[in-house]
């Protein structure tokens, strides 16, 4: 995964991290990509672009968990809660548009993110 960061002056910073493991998760790759840039970035400093920029995507039944003998059964359960949360997202999307739900993880705000066009399912943004 890489964060590209430009600031209104127009420079720009790079950082990468690989993910532990494989992924389908919005959730793993929206986290991964607020810590690369809390990790970054000074805090209150004006952001003009960020991308997210991920590779090696899989398919979601392509995906497999290496388990080992540290792992806890409570982290089982929220990667399976995750998942199901993933799978009834896209369900959604995919019959009211990419635009009828959202994730409630971060505020518009403290991203940097402002005066968002909407877009309707059949692509038109009001």
């Amino acid at each position: 995964m890489q964060v590209t960061i430009r600031d209104p002056e127009f420079h720009t910073i790079q950082r990468q991290r690989k993910l532990d493991a494989p992924t389908w998760l919005q959730a793993d790759i929206i986290q991964t990509a607020v810590d690369l840039v809390n990790a970054n970035w000074k805090s209150g400093t004006r952001i003009r672009m960020l991308t997210v920029t991920v590779s090696g995507l899989v398919p979601p039944d392509m995906v497999a968990q290496q388990l080992t003998m540290f792992d806890e059964p409570s982290d089982d359960v929220h990667h399976e809660k995750q998942e199901k949360l993933e799978e009834a997202l896209l369900t959604i999307r995919r019959k009211k548009g990419v635009d009828s739900i959202y994730r409630g993880v971060y505020d518009q705000s403290e991203l940097g993110v402002s005066n968002r066009k909407k877009r309707r399912s059949n692509g038109e943004e009001t």
